[in-house]
């Protein structure tokens, strides 16, 4: 009697561990499930916009570069100390990198909503920026941020003095707290 309620007992313990009760319950796995998620575009109009002048740009003037949106910091940054953590989870815009695989110019858009709709919303924004300005000036690559209604031509020449001209010569953030940062479209004059 003992060895048949072992069985049973253990039977029982078996069933529990591939998952009977579950299918009693009419529980489903998420795997067993339709995923509930749908595709979107990758960039916003303003991002899609600015992707297509920086792309025709790089055709014309910087063919050995590859552009990529939406790269986030950690695949381009590294850190010893815990810094990186503040850092490895955001995205910039655009990266332009060369045939070395290293990022040579960071490119952030600074749309018009980019601070929010609160006082709160802003100073985080602020953080954010900040602590991208910190890193990209720390890892010594050029971070160019462009203003929502920049032009074509104050573009073009933001990235050629960044990109094609001596690349020791850009201007560079001259602290972490600079809102601007390394090269601000129109600023060239």
């Amino acid at each position: 009697m003992e060895m048949i309620l072992a069985l049973l007992f253990s039977a029982g313990l078996i069933w529990l561990a591939l998952g009977g009760w579950r299918k009693v319950q009419g529980w489903t796995s998420p795997a067993d499930r339709a995923p509930p998620f749908s595709a979107r575009p990758m960039l916003n109009t303003s991002e899609f916009r600015l992707y297509r002048t920086l792309e025709g740009w790089r055709r014309e003037h910087a063919p050995r570069l590859n552009l990529s949106a939406q790269v986030g910091y950690g695949s381009f940054l590294t850190s010893e100390t815990d810094d990186w953590c503040a850092i490895a989870s955001k995205h910039a815009d655009f990266v332009f990198w060369g045939q070395d695989g290293y990022v040579q110019a960071i490119i952030e858009l600074d749309g018009d909503g980019h601070y929010g709709n609160s006082r709160a919303e802003a100073a985080k924004v602020r953080e954010r920026d900040r602590i991208k300005n910190a890193a990209a000036l720390s890892a010594n690559i050029p971070l160019i941020r462009i203003p929502q209604n920049s032009n074509a031509q104050d573009i073009h020449r933001t990235l050629a003095e960044v990109l094609v001209t001596t690349p020791q010569a850009p201007t560079r953030v001259r602290a972490p707290d600079d809102r601007v940062a390394h090269k601000k479209t129109g600023d060239l004059r």
